[in-house]
């Protein structure tokens, strides 16, 4: 009998566990309890990203969530705050704490000379990559090894695109990750502890973050910044374009992120990042993808020595 009313509650766990998680309520200011538009909810280690609505708002129904999960509220310039989904009370108020550092986007001057500016150089771009929902795309900081001192800002030469490549938005959000070098000299590590999500304002522009308030150093090796989209959920679907089917043999970059349907020839709405050739004497940047001949998912080079315009900035230290 004993048995029996032990697998009864474990029956009941399981189901209980397997039961949608509904997330509800708003982020506001802890100082003037204003909304906060453009937050994010995320649950880093399991790569989940939703985000709030202009009025702060946010109602969240996942199968993908446990109860021990720990969900991140974050927005660029307040302190992330982190809340357990066994601890979060229905229709709460999450409030946010302003950084005393506050981000904001900035303009790298070349000429001060505290700061030692790292990565492209090239003041614009028209050469643009298209990439899809899900996709990591690091380029290495040339000119960062050995240099001591905290990343002060990352940069991105971004644009809504033209022809073909039409139809992207800079002012869609994506996630700003940092990577150590590996042994191969590809991504490593991450180094942000932190979901960093920004949106830009303007088309063939730079784009500057200001991310200093992590105080994160620079290691020793040198570092990757990535460019990194958000899921498919986060754009929305413009067109569909047959002409990506012929490749997605060959390198499949976004599969794992969307269904097969959905992989097949969606083309979405997110930023297009420029590319700049034959800046560096090797490509220094590369995208997280499937190539057919190693038949798994790995770092993939940029071909024709190209390279993401993304830079920048440590203050030494």
């Amino acid at each position: 009998m004993k048995i029996l009313y032990l697998f009864i509650f474990l029956v009941n766990i399981a189901i209980a566990e397997a039961q949608p998680i509904q997330l509800k309520g708003s982020i506001v200011d802890a100082q003037t309890n204003m909304p906060i538009a453009a937050a994010t909810i995320s649950v880093i280690e399991k790569g989940l990203f939703y985000p709030a609505d202009n009025a702060g708002k946010f109602d969240i129904v996942s199968d993908k969530l446990v109860s021990t999960d720990s969900v991140s509220f974050s927005c660029i310039g307040y302190q992330t705050k982190r809340i357990k989904v066994n601890d979060f009370p229905q229709h709460s108020i999450v409030k946010l704490v302003p950084l005393v550092n506050m981000l904001h986007e900035v303009k790298v001057n070349i000429n001060i000379p505290t700061l030692i500016k790292v990565g492209s150089k090239r003041r614009s771009g028209y050469e643009m990559w298209q990439p899809h929902p899900g996709l990591d795309m690091p380029m290495f900081m040339e000119g960062s090894k050995n240099v001591k001192g905290i990343i002060k800002t990352v940069g991105f030469f971004l644009t809504n695109g033209h022809g073909m490549f039409k139809g992207g938005d800079v002012t869609t959000p994506f996630r700003i990750r940092l990577f150590d070098v590996d042994s191969n000299g590809m991504p490593g590590k991450e180094i942000t502890k932190d979901s960093i999500i920004v949106s830009a304002k303007k088309e063939w522009a730079w784009f500057d973050a200001d991310i200093s308030a992590w105080h994160i150093p620079t290691p020793d090796s040198g570092f990757f910044v990535s460019f990194s989209l958000l899921d498919h959920n986060h754009y929305k679907c413009i067109y569909k374009n047959t002409f990506t089917k012929q490749f997605s043999g060959e390198y499949d970059t976004y599969g794992q992120w969307l269904s097969p349907e959905e992989s097949a020839d969606a083309i979405f709405n997110n930023p297009r990042i420029c590319l700049t050739s034959n800046e560096f004497k090797k490509s220094r940047s590369y995208f997280y993808g499937y190539s057919a001949e190693n038949n798994r998912l790995h770092w993939i080079i940029l071909y024709n020595n190209q390279s993401y315009m993304i830079r920048a900035a440590i203050a030494p230290g």
